[in-house]
């Protein structure tokens, strides 16, 4: 079992290396893995079966930021101060293994223990998705919204903290295998993302696009600090505090790794697929 620490890498590649991770696993030649990332230049990745129409992408382009098709469902993600992570492994495996909400509350118990150990207490939402945020709003707006954004409400099993999602994630299960993708907000974004969302041609609510409080700005060893801390090398030691927790909590069997050579060579292959129009455009 291992757990790979990636560097920032930009979007179509963090995709490509997910799915290389799940296909090897799928045919037997890679272990269960745990993979945490970032994104670099910052991104928005999309649901498998969003619509690519809820992102400006003119904007989009004009920023910089990358936006790509996840091979997950859900909404979309803004990959910008967040910690992104990944888990493939059997549908059945001992730790995380069970059905599609089951597998999601065990990551989320291990995430909310991590937390819980550098001063964050995060609870797991136990109930029925609530209904989303601005709904009313949108509905003044003379049609009906939904957010297109995963952090705008909590689903079941993911992360609170102070009454925010903090952590969202997504799934694909094949051949008795899955492959999780997440995100934890740990640092605030570099820009205000709200304007780079719209629903048949009008911009939505910002209370539909809202970006959650970073999450390791809100441990109590942080705050008894200098605002500084919000940002920069207080938010590393922060995040490198969390992942030293989750691999604790998993125990022994779980050992520090990188890619192999022949991952790599399918990084390569894959990474055509998700910079391709036919890929991202495929709603």
């Amino acid at each position: 079992m291992r757990i790979i620490d990636d560097k920032g890498q930009d979007a179509f590649t963090n995709m490509a290396v997910d799915e290389a991770l799940f296909q090897g696993y799928v045919r037997g030649k890679s272990p269960t893995t745990l993979r945490f990332y970032t994104f670099s230049p910052p991104a928005i990745t999309l649901g498998y079966s969003q619509r690519i129409e809820e992102v400006d992408l003119e904007c989009c382009r004009k920023f910089g930021i990358d936006v790509v098709r996840r091979p997950t469902g859900g909404r979309a993600v803004i990959h910008d101060g967040d910690l992104t992570y990944s888990l493939i492994a059997e549908s059945n495996d001992p730790l995380f293994g069970g059905s599609l909400h089951e597998t999601y509350q065990k990551v989320s118990e291990y995430f909310a223990k991590a937390l819980r150990e550098i001063g964050i207490e995060a609870h797991l939402v136990k109930h029925e998705p609530r209904p989303y945020k601005g709904r009313s709003e949108a509905r003044s707006m003379k049609h009906e919204v939904r957010s297109s954004l995963c952090f705008s409400s909590p689903a079941r099993y993911e992360l609170l903290v102070v009454g925010e999602k903090v952590m969202g994630s997504a799934q694909m299960r094949k051949n008795g295998s899955f492959l999780l993708q997440g995100s934890l907000k740990v640092d605030e974004p570099s820009i205000d993302y709200h304007f780079l969302f719209q629903e048949n041609g009008f911009l939505l609510p910002k209370s539909l696009t809202s970006i959650p409080s970073p999450v390791i700005a809100m441990a109590p060893w942080r705050q008894k600090k200098s605002r500084w801390l919000g940002t920069g090398q207080g938010t590393k030691i922060g995040v490198e505090r969390l992942k030293y927790f989750m691999e604790e909590s998993l125990g022994m069997g779980w050992k520090r790794g990188i890619l192999t050579e022949g991952e790599q060579e399918q990084v390569v292959v894959l990474r055509a697929k998700y910079v391709s129009p036919k890929w991202n455009f495929r709603r």
